[in-house]
């Protein structure tokens, strides 16, 4: 019993992990369309600066409420893998799919700054490690043979 409260902590834990990474990917992914739209959209005009400011709006509204269903729906996903004892192979799911989108809207933001060495370096790092997760948590585990007698 004491077992089943601790997967369960450690579920709701990373759960809250999984909010806060998502809040990232949010922000650096309305900062990196904001710039983008700045750049090559707006250009001194009023009325598109205004449209850029609405789709920056409505950009933040929709991704927050897709932000809040999936928050709704991962945590029920890591609840029952607490439950059914596979809560690795979720996480690794869940987390690699979410990594690969930051890496995403990092790729977007550093294309509109420009790269360095070093970041490079991270989006290979954050590129790999979701591949990795992705990997782990889609893998068909090994086959036991059990005996039914």
């Amino acid at each position: 019993m004491k077992m089943q409260w601790i997967k369960f902590g450690f579920a709701y834990i990373l759960w809250a992990v999984f909010i806060a990474l998502g809040l990232l990917i949010l922000v650096v992914s309305r900062t990196s369309l904001t710039t983008f739209l700045r750049l090559n959209y707006s250009l001194n005009n009023f009325q598109r600066g205004k449209q850029v400011e609405l789709i920056d709006q409505a950009y933040f509204l929709i991704m927050g409420l897709i932000l809040v269903v999936l928050m709704i729906v991962v945590e029920e996903y890591f609840k029952n893998g607490a439950r059914k004892n596979v809560l690795t192979r979720r996480l690794a799911r869940v987390f690699g799919i979410e990594i690969f989108f930051f890496f995403l809207a990092s790729v977007a933001s550093v294309y509109l700054v420009g790269f360095s060495t070093l970041v490079t370096a991270e989006l290979v790092f954050l590129f790999l490690l979701s591949c990795v997760l992705l990997m782990f948590g889609y893998k068909n585990p090994p086959r036991t043979i059990q005996n039914k007698i």
